[in-house]
């Protein structure tokens, strides 16, 4: 039999149990919003940063029509942001294993804060050699052939965009203001879907 004292605390439980679930919902979808929230920011300043690195491809082309593109990745190391221009390799192919010649690059890497008319400004080729003047200026050069930039670049700006990512969750996360913000909301979406249903099923029952 059912007794009032089973009924009562099988009635505490579900009530427990429920608050639980209610619990982790919020924290799930809090956690979500969050990663929503994120992935606005870096998308707003993906957006900018390609504005900028496309100006600046533009402007070195003007002295240097070898210049090819730019792009950013981070120091594994440092987590400084780095510059990448990537400019076309001029050896020939017979040059050897280190030279890969004909569809190959070269690529330049540099502290990212060096932008704009900072980076043309410093150029400044001595015997017509724009490699030599990028090269003074990097913080390391490399050669690659046209598919290992292409897998290079790949992996590298995955790395940064993930970089970015991490900091943006950390920066909403450390905003007490925000945080608030976000879970009131996700507790407002919750309460509503909650009413929704209940009303959908009252509706059927009728």
């Amino acid at each position: 039999m059912f007794t009032k004292t089973k009924l009562a605390l099988a009635l505490v439980a579900a009530t427990t149990l429920t608050a639980c679930d209610n619990g982790v919902r919020v924290e799930d979808e809090t956690k979500f919003a969050v990663q929503q929230e994120a992935n606005k920011e870096v998308m707003t300043t993906m957006n900018v940063e390609r504005q900028e690195l496309k100006s600046l491809v533009a402007k070195l082309q003007q002295d240097d029509p070898k210049i090819k593109d730019a792009y950013y990745t981070v120091d594994p190391k440092t987590g400084e942001r780095m510059l990448n221009i990537v400019r076309e390799d001029e050896a020939p192919a017979s040059a050897g294993v280190n030279a890969p010649g004909a569809g190959s690059f070269f690529i330049y890497s540099m502290l990212g804060s060096m932008m704009g008319n900072s980076l043309s400004n410093s150029l400044s080729p001595s015997s017509g050699s724009y490699h030599k003047s990028l090269s003074s200026l990097s913080t390391s050069t490399a050669r690659r052939t046209k598919d290992e930039e292409r897998q290079y670049r790949s992996n590298a700006t995955a790395a940064y965009i993930g970089s970015h990512k991490k900091a943006a969750v950390s920066r909403i996360q450390s905003n007490p203001a925000r945080m608030k913000t976000i879970r009131t909301g996700v507790m407002s979406r919750i309460s509503s879907s909650r009413s929704a249903s209940y009303s959908s099923g009252g509706s059927r029952g009728a």
